[in-house]
């Protein structure tokens, strides 16, 4: 089966025609998104190890998707589609509140240089997005190898009432290993290199939940 077929890519068009995503892939799954898949190694793994899942890629550069799907039809994974547009346009018109399980942003551009900033995806107003959009106790996982990127990530979640930090208890908010994380392929090369990398778990709450925080 070719899973080009299937409707592997997914345009604008394509959604205004669907009528949910229980649709699009054709079973009540959960969704979980991966925001910037790059060239896929992560969303193949991930889509293999867990077929009871749907995976929606986003990603905006026509190399990375080249690569991811390659990967996809070498597997012949049918519970991914790809679609081509920027993640905060897709959050905001295709999605109803509470529908994705899951959202997975690895290695997000730290924009490094002060006047650069404001392009960061991980800020206030994007986590204002996701929040509705997630199910009971979605979560919000994320990966950095960006010391810098770290307190702003903390802090943006930290200030949003709707989430809670899974790594709060070790007092720092991040741990640098997870036991049996599926790796990018930037988690590759930077473990080859010895380089330390940050992995964050934000789990949804409802902001009238009472808390001890």
């Amino acid at each position: 089966m070719d899973v080009l077929d299937s409707g592997l890519d997914l345009t604008a068009e394509d959604l205004k025609k669907k009528k949910d995503w229980e649709e699009v892939f054709q079973n009540k799954n959960p969704l979980v998104l991966d925001i910037g898949c790059g060239k896929g190694h992560f969303l193949a793994d991930m889509a293999s190890q867990n077929p009871d899942k749907n995976f929606l890629a986003i990603e905006i550069y026509k190399k990375g998707i080249r690569n991811t799907k390659k990967k996809i039809q070498r597997l012949q994974l049918t519970n991914v589609r790809i679609i081509s547009l920027e993640a905060r346009f897709i959050l905001l018109s295709f999605f109803h509140p509470g529908e994705i399980s899951e959202i997975h942003i690895n290695f997000p551009d730290p924009w490094p240089k002060k006047r650069h900033w404001k392009r960061r995806i991980i800020n206030p107003s994007f986590i204002n997005i996701l929040h509705p959009l997630l199910g009971k106790e979605g979560r919000v996982h994320i990966a950095t190898d960006f010391k810098g990127y770290v307190p702003v990530i903390l802090k943006c979640f930290k200030e949003h009432p709707g989430f809670l930090n899974l790594y709060d208890p070790n007092g720092r908010g991040f741990v640098h290993e997870l036991e049996d994380r599926t790796e990018s392929l930037y988690e590759r090369k930077f473990r080859e290199k010895n380089l330390t990398i940050y992995y964050f778990t934000f789990i949804k709450r409802e902001t009238g939940e009472r808390t001890d925080d």
